[in-house]
């Protein structure tokens, strides 16, 4: 959960930049950075509509797949309106998602007690990860002088998520009933 918080909260502070050097115009920059919201919310209400069918294993999976897929997009696809808005999709189910996920996921994987306590502590342990995501994003694309080798590093970040929940799906209890 604290590498996937990294992910969209650097990626978040550094997208219209990142839209602009990749030579998109002023109008296609803002419609993909205002598009985020309405993606997030359909995602969610697609959720809303599964109800409780859905398992917060199954969902998790699914966005932290979805986030580094969405980062190397971005990186290998041409400059065009079309091709970064299936970027904006991706990342903003996988982010949009993942907040519902954070909410059910511990009751779901480790029941019910203890719950407010475990949730706390997931949330102090993202706090630092969201802080420092938007600097160290700004020092990889000083580093690298332009934002591909930080797409590359959110890439990565977000393969260290889904390798995380990976295992936090493998090492579950089973919630007591």
């Amino acid at each position: 959960l604290s590498a996937h918080s990294f992910v969209g909260v650097g990626l978040a502070a550094h997208l219209v930049p990142l839209l602009r050097e990749r030579g998109l115009d002023e109008v296609s920059v803002l419609w993909l950075a205002a598009l985020h919201g309405p993606f997030q919310v359909a995602a969610r209400g697609c959720l809303f509509a599964l109800g409780p069918r859905a398992r917060m294993a199954v969902v998790g999976m699914i966005c932290t797949v979805l986030m580094p897929a969405a980062m190397v997009w971005l990186a290998v696809v041409p400059s065009t309106f079309g091709w970064i808005l299936v970027f904006t999709m991706g990342w903003a189910v996988a982010d949009g998602l993942m907040s519902i996920v954070r909410a059910g996921a511990p009751a779901e994987f480790l029941g019910r007690e203890g719950y407010g306590a475990v949730t706390g502590a997931l949330a102090m342990a993202s706090a630092p990860m969201r802080a420092f995501a938007p600097l160290i994003v700004a020092l990889a694309w000083q580093w690298g002088d332009s934002y591909t080798p930080a797409l590359w590093m959110l890439a990565v970040v977000g393969l260290l998520a889904l390798l995380g929940f990976v295992m936090a799906v493998l090492d579950r209890r089973p919630a007591p009933v």
